[in-house]
């Protein structure tokens, strides 16, 4: 009876020893396999086989490539944007130059109000009731009333339109009663659109006439 018991175990031994070799090589092919597939992340929990250091370089080294392939792209794409940004500013800077540009030459060459249809001031007429009351004309030097209007804050240059309107910016320049239009303040006239950047004597007997700068 112990003689047979001997036997068994012997035989069970010869068995597991002659299986070792094919198991570690199926291990070792599926770590390959699962390697060569581009697994990048291969954990093991307690129990599972002992896995070669070789290996293991191999699979920490396929996550830190992955991990510097993501970055790569993380930065290109920040840069992309950025560059975005930049070409979309620098092509709205462009228009909204040309568009200042355009109205500029626009407005050198008006003569008169677009959305007025009675007389127009002149130097030979002298005076005309415009659509915002008593037009006239002066001609002055302007440095001063442009340099107080700067002060005050609002944007413009100096010039001189085609027909010889003092203009600030876009608008003509004129003189009115400050009570009822301050500084600042935009009016029709039979020529086009004020700027009241200036008053006079005359305010104060006609409270709605308003006097244009010109170089008549």
């Amino acid at each position: 009876m112990y003689r047979r018991a001997a036997i068994i175990m012997a035989a069970l031994c010869f068995t597991v020893v002659a299986a070792a070799p094919a198991y570690a090589q199926e291990q070792k092919t599926n770590i390959d396999t699962a390697w060569m597939g581009g697994i990048g992340d291969v954990k093991y929990t307690a129990g599972d086989d002992m896995v070669s250091e070789e290996y293991a370089d191999k699979v920490a080294a396929k996550a830190r490539a992955d991990a510097n392939e993501e970055e790569t792209k993380s930065d290109d794409a920040v840069k992309a944007a950025e560059t975005e940004a930049q070409s979309s500013a620098e092509t709205a800077s462009q228009t909204e130059a040309q568009t200042a540009e355009s109205e500029t030459e626009d407005a050198a060459s008006q003569t008169r109000s677009s959305t007025w249809t009675g007389a127009v001031l002149n130097s030979v007429a002298g005076t005309v009731t415009g659509p915002s009351g008593k037009e006239t004309y002066y001609n002055l030097d302007m440095s001063q009333v442009v340099a107080n209007m700067h002060a005050r804050g609002y944007e413009g240059e100096y010039w001189v339109r085609d027909d010889g309107c003092k203009m600030f910016g876009k608008y003509i320049m004129c003189a009115a009663n400050l009570s009822l239009r301050p500084f600042g303040t935009i009016l029709e006239s039979s020529l086009g659109t004020c700027m009241v950047c200036d008053t006079g004597g005359f305010a104060s007997s006609n409270t709605t006439q308003i006097d244009i700068a010109t170089n008549w």
